[in-house]
């Protein structure tokens, strides 16, 4: 993750940090992804044993595309999904291995879903209308509204900070950062996109703006 790096790289003297992960593959242990994705029935096991067993590594982070699982999103995913019972395994695995690691005395974050849709598009802004030629490209406001959001992914992110709160981890609620009271805007106040696409974030702006991830890695202040 850009913001990740960006403070390794600022505060050496601070920041180890070892990252793994794999596109398309949820964070815990023993999920099989069928035929063909023997990689990715392996990676995820390993990195989550590798955590456990180093010493050196005192805080995990627990971060994806919840969103994705949730509602069966791409390949290999469908398994997860609410509407067929399969969000209860994820939490119940998700349970399971942050215990694991908090049994050890390990500091687990466990960081709840981005705001996501097809409205976070860069090109969202941008709409092609020939009823206003020859202006007929218009722009429009990105994002989503608190409670579009809220009824999209509040019901998925109360499950995650429910179990993930029961089983020792810190919350990083993503959305708490990234929206107001009214809305979860696309861009910046200076019209920069924050998003590449409709569920990443864009990475220059992570770099330089996701401060809700410092706490990660950075050290603890006094309380």
């Amino acid at each position: 993750m850009p913001r990740i790096m960006h403070l390794a790289d600022t505060n050496p003297e601070s920041a180890n940090i070892m990252l793994m992960g794999k596109g398309g593959c949820v964070p815990l242990s023993g999920v099989k992804y069928g035929k063909g994705s023997a990689v990715a029935n392996n990676y995820v096991g390993k990195a989550l044993e590798l955590a456990r067993q180093r010493y050196d590594i005192a805080r995990v982070v627990i971060a994806a595309d919840w969103d994705l699982y949730y509602r069966g999103r791409g390949d290999n995913v469908t398994k997860f999904r609410a509407k067929n019972g399969g969000f209860q395994v994820l939490l119940n695995k998700l349970h399971h291995d942050i215990r694991k690691f908090t049994e050890l005395g390990k500091t687990v974050f466990l960081v709840l879903n981005i705001p996501v849709g097809k409205t976070f598009f860069p090109s969202w802004r941008i709409q092609r209308d020939l009823r206003h030629f020859p202006q007929v490209f218009q722009r429009r406001e990105g994002g989503l509204t608190r409670r579009a959001l809220d009824e999209r992914l509040g019901k998925m992110q109360a499950e995650l900070e429910r179990v993930g709160r029961l089983a020792g981890a810190r919350i990083i609620n993503p959305v708490n950062f990234l929206c107001d009271a009214r809305y979860c805007p696309s861009a910046d106040q200076s019209g920069r996109p924050m998003y590449k696409d409709g569920n990443h974030l864009n990475l220059y702006w992570v770099r330089d703006n996701a401060r809700f991830m410092d706490e990660t890695v950075l050290p603890s202040r006094p309380q």
